[in-house]
C-alpha cells in the first residue's frame, strides 16, 4: 500500500513528538535505571556509532590497500 509523502512525513513527525514526550515523562517521573542496568537507548546509540566507526576504518584500509 502506498502512503502519500505528506502522510508519511506527518507520521514521522508524530512519532518523533511521541518519543520526545515519552522520554520527558520518563525523566520527570524519576524512573532511574537500576544499578547495573544500562539505558537501552544509550547502548543502541553507542553500538551504532561503533558500527559506523568500524565501517569507516574498513573503507580506509580498503582504499590504502588499493593504492599499493
Amino acid at each position: 500500500m502506498l502512503v502519500s509523502p505528506i502522510k508519511a512525513e506527518a507520521g514521522k513527525r508524530l512519532r518523533f513528538l511521541l518519543n520526545a514526550a515519552a522520554t520527558t515523562i520518563r525523566r520527570c517521573c524519576g524512573v532511574k535505571n537500576q544499578k547495573g542496568k544500562k539505558d537501552a537507548g544509550k547502548t543502541a546509540v553507542k553500538r551504532e556509532a561503533q558500527r559506523r566507526s568500524r565501517f569507516r576504518i574498513a573503507m580506509r584500509r580498503q582504499q590504502n590497500d588499493s593504492k599499493g
